[in-house]
């Protein structure tokens, strides 16, 4: 969720009575923040037509090549490669599927066969 003090906040702004603590978010059960606070995505936004308000995400896989040779994007590439690798103790498939917003870098990285 993020840090809880600016979240808290929020929550405040609503109704500073109820609020007035940040201890007070976490009492709320569970059942009865939407009363408050409804979370959506922006697939489920619509404007007042009913329509969708952001267009829709397209995805496409772009193919390129790296420079060769000294002082290249392909020694960059692998000398960040080796420092995620050594500094995070993680190989590259521990990356892919955690979050909706890593996947880009999984199928990148999986498409240029690290």
């Amino acid at each position: 969720m993020g840090k809880d003090e600016p979240y808290a906040a929020l929550w405040r702004l609503l109704d500073l009575d109820r609020f007035a603590a940040p201890e007070a978010v976490w009492r709320l059960a569970p059942a009865e923040r939407p009363r408050y606070l409804l979370r959506r995505l922006k697939e489920q936004i619509t404007d007042l037509a009913g329509g969708p308000l952001f267009p829709p995400r397209t995805t496409r896989t772009v193919s390129y090549s790296l420079t060769k040779g000294a002082d290249s994007e392909e020694e960059l590439y692998g000398s960040v490669t080796a420092y995620c690798e050594q500094y995070y103790g993680r190989g590259p498939m521990h990356f892919c599927g955690i979050k909706r917003h890593e996947s880009s870098f999984c199928a990148e990285w999986q498409r240029v066969g690290a």
